[in-house]
């Protein structure tokens, strides 16, 4: 493949009809912050928890470990000190993060993010960060954030009522809307810095996402409409995913994510029907230069640049983005 950007992308760029649904990591801000930032390294965001570079990069056991180790020095009495400790420890990280967030959001003229969300050509933004960073960039009134939610999970099965699940907060997204540009909805299905609580973080939380996926997933399923391609009648990150064709932007995707990866492999599932192959939408990767030339590297995924530095990614697709805005 020669080096430069993805003809099929381009192709699909041509089509003023087809919108994407970005996933987006923590690449997005070590591509304006570098990469000792709370923002943009999760290595550093957790010591800073635990005040040690004794990490082994599995996050979701390193949060367990700094939970077990500050059980152990506090004396709380109650009966489930550990639950206790894991919320204390979410809300200092959440804070950390606000404090890095304020400051960077203040100082905008000297860290320049790429300017890529386009509501003409990016419908959904399925963060994998716990910052709003994106959000309110895009949208510099934003303050307290409004919570939508359009699925199946909205209402409480019995009472008919707003329903407090952890399915409908997963479930919710914020539509901003960017001036002069048109809305884009913003997902976090891991949590956020608005209500530190829900952040995804440790076994029992990823293993509670992952099974709400699957709920999520079967919500889906029962609203489908055979023959068609699209299905947007319980709108939910999975299906924004599921319809649209994907950028992976900043995100390495590895084994932890696993509500991503229960969705993209149904999704694969789904589509794996010979009957169903003409309606799936490809998914794009931003690779390593390494990467997106060894087929046997990039799995699931194309690469949405081939050959390319991950700093001259971000360039070109700011660019590209802005040469095909409807």
């Amino acid at each position: 493949m020669d080096k430069g950007i993805n003809k099929e992308f381009l192709k699909l760029l041509e089509d003023p009809s087809v919108r994407f649904t970005v996933i987006l990591g923590s690449g997005f801000h070590q591509q304006a912050l570098g990469g000792n930032s709370v923002l943009s390294n999760w290595g550093i965001l957790l010591s800073r928890l635990t005040h040690s570079k004794n990490l082994t990069g599995n996050y979701i056991t390193d949060f367990e470990e700094i939970v077990y180790q500050q059980c152990k020095i506090k004396n709380i009495e109650k009966e489930e000190p550990a639950a206790v400790v894991e919320k204390e420890e979410k809300n200092r990280l959440a804070n950390f993060l606000k404090e890095e967030q304020k400051y960077v959001l203040s100082e905008t003229n000297r860290f320049t993010y790429p300017d890529i969300f386009h509501s003409g050509r990016i419908s959904d933004v399925v963060s994998l960060n716990f910052d709003t960073v994106p959000e309110t960039m895009c949208c510099p009134t934003r303050n307290k954030p409004l919570k939508e939610n359009s699925s199946s999970f909205k209402k409480a099965k019995n009472s008919g009522r707003e329903s407090t699940s952890f399915a409908t907060h997963i479930t919710c997204y914020e539509k901003i809307e960017i001036p002069n540009r048109g809305a884009i909805r913003f997902w976090h299905p891991h949590g956020s810095i608005d209500k530190p609580e829900n952040i995804v973080l440790g076994v029992a939380k990823f293993a509670q996402l992952a099974s709400n996926t699957l709920r999520i997933r079967a919500h889906f399923k029962s609203s489908e409409v055979k023959g068609q391609c699209e299905q947007t009648n319980d709108l939910t990150w999975f299906s924004q995913i599921y319809n649209n064709p994907v950028l992976i932007l900043g995100a390495s995707m590895s084994e932890m994510e696993w509500a991503m990866w229960t969705a993209i492999v149904h999704r694969k599932r789904n589509f794996a029907k010979p009957s169903n192959k003409h309606c799936e939408k490809p998914i794009f990767k931003m690779m390593s230069t390494q990467d997106s030339k060894d087929k046997n590297k990039q799995g699931w995924f194309q690469p949405l640049f081939i050959d390319m530095e991950f700093e001259e990614q971000w360039t070109e697709l700011e660019i590209t983005l802005k040469e095909h805005i409807k």
